[in-house]
């Protein structure tokens, strides 16, 4: 199921990560981590808080990730507009219940981003495959 040593970390709602985090909602999960909505303690507000699985290679593409898009943030527009690029808020590792082969638990790499919308394949699944109005295609391209 996933949920085993190298894979992915068992959230449940409520934990609070990084003294700061609390797990509200499962936003979503992919192959190499789950996405949670999370209440953010410290500025009132919301974020998206990404889990990536614990096994080396997943935490190094986590570091790689972290790194281009701490890069994009620097070129953002001084007048507060936008790229396109998710803005990471923060991100920090997280120990894990599983043990690894040497014995020691797994660490989480857990990347912290903006909330946005939902994704393109949603929006495709909600219209039945037979194309996004143009209208919703200009507002969030």
């Amino acid at each position: 199921d996933g949920y085993v040593a190298g894979g992915y970390h068992r959230v449940a709602l409520g934990e609070v990560y990084n003294n700061r985090y609390r797990t509200v909602a499962k936003l979503g999960w992919g192959h190499f981590s789950t996405v949670w909505l999370c209440e953010d303690l410290m500025v009132n507000g919301y974020a998206a808080m990404k889990v990536q699985k614990s096994a080396r290679h997943y935490a190094e593409a986590a570091y790689d990730e972290i790194k281009i898009l701490s890069r994009a943030s620097k070129t953002r527009p001084a007048n507060g507009g936008h790229t396109g690029v998710v803005e990471l808020f923060d991100h920090f590792e997280h120990i894990g219940v599983h043990l690894n082969s040497n014995g020691t638990p797994g660490k989480h790499v857990c990347m912290v981003f903006e909330v946005m919308g939902p994704n393109v394949l949603a929006l495709i699944k909600k219209y039945n495959f037979k194309g996004v109005p143009m209208a919703l295609v200009r507002k969030v391209a």
